[in-house]
């Protein structure tokens, strides 16, 4: 049975992020009256947000093509994972089928059990595309400002 959303923590105890964003071209009037510079660097020194007994990390540098594609790689950390399965599924993030498969996976690259289990993993993008260490997991949405 998946509990109701308002299972949920009703705060998070943690949202941090410090990054430094590169664009094409400044951020002026033109900006708005024109076209918007888009975004070409992304620096995360750190991505953090501890909601319950779940943490998630990031840190790494990405570039943005002029198609909005990224390339680059992120240090990725997700503490209690299968908590945060059980969060994706109860808020219709993650299908009920498609549960077994993504914890399986998940399993390869996990240490540790119950509120210990984490994973440590690369991220990597190569033109839109996503790698979590060897396993190919996707396409990037693009990143266009409009």
């Amino acid at each position: 049975m998946t509990p109701a959303r308002d299972d949920l923590p009703s705060w998070f105890e943690a949202l941090r992020l410090r990054a430094d964003l590169g664009f094409e071209s400044p951020w002026d009037r033109r900006a708005i009256e024109l076209r918007r510079p888009q975004l070409r660097q992304i620096n995360l020194d750190l991505v953090e947000a501890h909601w319950g007994d779940m943490l998630f990390r990031a840190s790494g540098e990405l570039e943005v093509d002029e198609k909005g594609r990224l390339s680059g790689e992120l240090a990725l950390r997700a503490e209690n994972w299968p908590a945060i399965l059980d969060m994706a599924e109860r808020l219709s993030l993650l299908p009920p089928s498609t549960r077994s498969a993504v914890e399986k996976v998940l399993e390869l690259f996990s240490t540790g059990t119950g509120r210990a289990a984490k994973i440590d993993i690369p991220l990597r993008f190569h033109q839109g595309q996503v790698w979590a260490g060897p396993l190919p997991i996707g396409t990037a949405p693009p990143l266009v400002l409009r």
